[in-house]
């Protein structure tokens, strides 16, 4: 059930969207390392879904600042252990 939702929400995200998260939470990130997370997420999300991300993330760790890197981890851990629960 949630992989459809979510699902359904990727295929309409934009850019902008990433862009007006970053800006609500604070989050300093810059349009470069935008586009990689969009590509990334747009890409990905079966294996981003399932749990299969050790090269997606080994990838992201030498396109993405360090900051974002390590933010964009974060935010995936904590989605996925609620998504778990």
């Amino acid at each position: 059930m949630y992989k459809t939702l979510i699902k359904k929400y990727v295929d309409s995200m934009s850019k902008e969207d990433i862009k007006k998260y970053a800006n609500l939470n604070n989050y300093q990130i810059s349009d470069k390392d935008i586009d990689t997370i969009y590509k990334t997420i747009k890409e990905n999300f079966e294996d981003l879904y399932n749990g299969d991300v050790q090269l997606i993330f080994l990838n992201l760790k030498k396109e993405l600042e360090p900051d974002t890197f390590i933010l964009v981890k974060n935010l995936y851990e904590e989605a996925k252990t609620k998504l778990n629960n």
